[in-house]
């Protein structure tokens, strides 16, 4: 409905009246000896024509001399939009504001019925809870006191603030939004995402902070596995961290439970609230490995449960089984199969051409039957990864050519392009793999190579297993620093959107990639762009300390290749949880892979046990594509739980585990930030209150409600879309009479 009242016509004319007044009657003139010339042929036509002009002519004059008028009030649709965001994590209920907690004190001063009624009648209110995301937030939750919905594990304010931010209206309606937290943010996020965003929409922030400081006395321990798949006699770890609160000891002595002999580890604070750990583990035996690892809790702790945690690490026994392709030997080859040869983790068949009509092929830990190239796709799927070295076009066909993109894609397998571009796309086979491989190779080839690059690792790079280098501590960065140029970098136009650059040469190669992965449908991809790496593996004694790089780097991109792909190696149903290790409040996600479709294989069912023994069924539904299967699962309680994959006879198909644990950081640090509050609100505009300042938030909305509405504001009364319409309407009316009148 609107309310706009016009008290008075203002003339505002865009020129002086005098100068409206000449041309009106000079254009008079003009139309009048216009009638007078067709008034022989046509008198009533061209006396209508005139008519018609004076008319037009007379409210053209009146537009010019502005016609205005003072609006009085606004629209009521344009109601300004005030989202109130309401912190419901674990820490507002803290009690330490007069007669009870933070958000029961929120929800009486700042909240009330009252007051919200109040805000609603120039407001278009809207409530919004967050915690680790924003939600819809009701008002009768809040009038019986709030502690029912402070339960939140985790608090991202300015995340959840950048969120709703995305969903309110313009500085047009003069919106704004009003944060009630206590400034504990889980994630320590920089406020300038949410400043950014804020002062985007010209949307000022206003915060009001609630709580002081707390002291809670508690410890607590989360365990991760540094690798969840481990070889028979393969040193592994597992990464511990510990954190305290409200406590100040030096040192506490970590249990380790599970290995070949129980474990204890005294860990070092140094000053800090936390600390981490990594705890060395290695098995002999191939299984299911379950590690407990504990810290002893100390009288008056909040929580002594998650002073405790259980981690699992399988232990395989089966080798990785690699096939590599050569069709130009040279040094790079020879060094790389002689170092997977050297990795009794590796069963490597090597099939070399030599001449035209000679082969090499060696086997080595295998029983030989595989010493020949596959002939089908079931062949090749018996190898977990592909290794094609250059001019492969000599040594496979075509059929075998079309088989690799559907052993990446669809059977899980990984295919690591050794020497840059493994084929000669002018010859028949060549062209049939560049058109089999192109979809998964990681890169766009160019010609032509960049000479001596000084190889670098990228931010991708550092992180990776594949560069994970180092017995000694020494960092990856220094590893390749120190190791010789290689001969040259294959040049390549670009690097797929979804391909990921581990290593790049130096200034002098623009940069160019030296190392890319990319995962492809159900496995994965890698190139190797350089020439002469074998300069790696023969060292001279200035750089005897890095002997050995050649081989762990092979040997750990053969694993990367391996283990990153959706298939467990020699299985052709895989469960994989995403992760061996999950917090309380968090879904389980389980993936099912099967190679063969959802049609050729029988039904699965995957069900769950908890710790108490009851027992969960988690539905299983199709994923891109149908040989991916995924179900989810949200755990109640923590300790371990036992994960089943069974077939329609309910023969076990494979068993896994997986632990849920608690850390309530909420709770352990749930002292308040105004701080970070005050700087929000000072970056966007807005206005910083204390717990008990509801009062004055209420002048500041008044305020800038008044510095919007300003003074009466005056508006041209012509400024209506139907005064257009009537002018044009008009103007074609005169031209079509005249027209067809014949006066044109």
């Amino acid at each position: 409905m609107s309310f706009t009242i016009w008290i008075s016509v203002i003339w505002q004319p865009f020129v002086t009246p005098v100068a409206i007044g000449v041309g009106a009657v000079v254009m008079i003139g003009l139309a009048s000896w216009a009638c007078r010339r067709a008034f022989d042929a046509a008198p009533v036509l061209s006396v209508a024509m005139l008519v018609m002009r004076l008319g037009l002519i007379v409210a053209l004059a009146g537009l010019l001399m502005g016609p205005s008028a003072r609006q009085a009030a606004l629209d009521e649709a344009a109601r300004p939009q005030l989202t109130i965001m309401v912190d419901t994590s674990a820490s507002m209920q803290t009690e330490d504001m007069p007669r009870g907690s933070r958000i029961a004190w929120l929800a009486r001063r700042w909240l009330s019925a009252e007051r919200l009624a109040g805000w609603r009648e120039d407001y278009d209110v809207r409530l919004v809870g967050f915690d680790a995301s924003p939600r819809g937030l009701g008002d009768g939750v809040l009038q019986k006191g709030g502690d029912t919905i402070a339960g939140g594990s985790r608090s991202h304010i300015m995340r959840s603030v950048g969120q709703v931010l995305d969903q309110v209206d313009g500085p047009a309606r003069g919106s704004a939004v009003l944060v009630l937290s206590d400034g504990r943010d889980t994630e320590n996020a920089s406020v300038q995402s949410a400043v950014s965003r804020a002062r985007a929409r010209g949307t000022p922030v206003h915060t009001a902070a609630f709580g002081g400081l707390s002291r809670r006395l508690d410890t607590a321990l989360v365990a991760v596995p540094m690798q969840e798949v481990l070889f028979v006699d393969e040193p592994g770890a597992i990464h511990v961290q510990i954190i305290q609160a409200g406590l100040s000891r030096d040192a506490v002595i970590l249990h380790v439970r599970g290995g070949d002999e129980p474990m204890d580890m005294p860990v070092r604070f140094d000053g800090s609230m936390g600390t981490t750990v990594e705890v060395p583990i290695q098995q002999s035996t191939s299984g299911l490995y379950e590690y407990t690892l504990s810290v002893d809790p100390l009288s008056g702790e909040v929580e002594a449960t998650n002073n405790e945690q259980r981690v699992f690490v399988r232990v395989t026994d089966r080798r990785m089984r690699v096939l590599l392709v050569e069709g130009e030997p040279f040094w790079d080859t020879k060094f790389l199969a002689q170092a997977l040869r050297g990795d009794p983790r590796v069963e490597l068949t090597q099939i070399s051409r030599i001449t035209a009509d000679r082969q090499q092929r060696i086997v080595t830990r295998g029983d030989g039957s595989a010493a020949r190239l596959p002939d089908d796709r079931e062949e090749l799927s018996r190898f977990d990864a592909v290794i094609l070295g250059r001019g492969i076009d000599r040594v496979v066909d075509a059929e075998l050519a079309g088989l690799l993109r559907d052993y990446v894609e669809e059977s899980g397998g990984s295919v690591i392009f050794a020497r840059g571009r493994a084929y000669d796309p002018d010859t028949a086979v060549g062209a049939a793999l560049a058109e089999s491989l192109g979809a998964v190779e990681p890169v766009v080839w160019g010609s032509g190579r960049w000479h001596e690059p000084a190889v670098g690792l990228t931010a991708a790079g550092r992180v990776n297993p594949v560069f994970a280098l180092s017995d000694g501590g020494q960092s990856a960065d220094a590893i390749v620093a120190g190791l010789p140029r290689w001969d040259g970098l294959t040049r390549v136009t670009g690097v797929k959107p979804t391909a990921i650059v581990l290593a790049r040469g130096d200034a002098t190669t623009g940069d160019a990639p030296a190392m890319v992965t990319m995962a492809y449908g159900r496995g994965r991809t890698a190139v190797v762009l350089g020439e002469g790496i074998w300069r790696w593996e023969i060292l001279d004694a200035d750089h005897r300390a890095l002997r050995g790089v050649f081989g762990r780097w092979w040997s750990n991109t053969v694993r990367w290749a391996v283990f990153g792909g959706d298939f467990a190696p020699g299985r052709d149903v895989t469960l994989r949880p995403s992760s061996r290790s999950v917090r309380l409040g968090d879904a389980a996600m389980f993936d099912v892979f099967s190679r063969l479709h959802v049609g050729e294989v029988e039904a699965m069912t995957l069900s769950i046990t908890s710790p108490n023994g009851e027992v969960h069924q988690a539905a299983l539904r199709q994923v891109d594509g149908d040989i991916h299967q995924r179900g989810m699962f949200e755990p109640r309680e923590t300790g371990v739980h036992r994960v089943t994959l069974t077939g329609e006879s309910e023969h076990v198909l494979m068993e896994d585990r997986f632990t849920v644990y608690q850390i309530d950081v909420e709770r352990l640090q749930s002292s308040a930030n105004p701080a970070v509050l005050r700087l929000l609100a000072e970056q966007t505009g807005g206005t910083f209150f204390g717990p008990d300042e509801a009062g004055a938030f209420e002048g500041a909305l008044r305020r800038e409600q008044a510095v919007r509405a300003g003074p009466a504001g005056l508006v041209f009364l012509w400024d209506r879309g139907w005064v257009m319409v009537v002018v044009l309407v008009w103007v074609g009316l005169e031209w079509m009479i005249r027209r067809l009148g014949g006066l044109l």
